[in-house]
C-alpha cells in the first residue's frame, strides 16, 4: 500500500503505530499504512514512533515528538537519543559518556529522570 506512493523506503516493514518514517526534499515526516501523510515532512532528523513517542530534530530542537509531530520533551542538552522500551532510553550528552534516562508522565507532563551512567568501551 504505502510502497505504491514510497516505493523505495528500505524500512517500510518498520511501521510502529502504524506509521512510517519518509524523507522528501531533505527533510523527515511520517506516512500511515495507507499512503497518507500524518506528520508533514519537517524535520532533519527521526528515529522511529515507541510508547507513543518518536525521538526527532528540527533545527536547534531534538528531543521526543508525539503522534501529531509535536515536541513533547525538549532534550537539547543531549547528542543521542534512543526509541523508549518500557519508559527507557539509551542516551548520551556530548560531555559524558551514554547512560540510560527514564521517561515518566504525570497527567500528561512528560518528565525525565536519570536511571543510570555508564561508560561505552570501543
Amino acid at each position: 500500500i504505502v510502497s505504491h506512493y514510497y516505493p523505495f523506503i528500505p524500512w517500510l516493514n518498520n511501521m510502529a503505530e502504524d506509521m512510517v518514517a519518509v524523507k522528501k526534499n531533505g527533510k523527515f515526516g511520517f506516512v500511515n499504512s495507507e499512503g497518507k501523510i500524518v506528520i508533514p515532512m519537517k524535520f532533519d532528523e527521526v528515529k522511529w514512533f515507541s510508547e507513543g513517542l518518536c525521538v526527532a530534530r528540527k533545527g536547534r530542537k531534538y528531543g521526543y515528538i508525539d503522534t501529531v509531530g509535536k515536541f513533547v520533551l525538549l532534550m537539547n542538552d543531549y547528542v543521542n537519543l534512543d526509541a523508549l522500551h518500557q519508559g527507557y532510553a539509551k542516551a548520551k550528552k556530548a560531555d559524558t559518556g551514554y547512560g540510560f534516562i527514564r521517561i515518566v508522565n504525570l497527567k500528561d507532563n512528560l518528565r525525565k529522570t536519570k536511571a543510570s551512567e555508564y561508560k561505552e568501551t570501543k
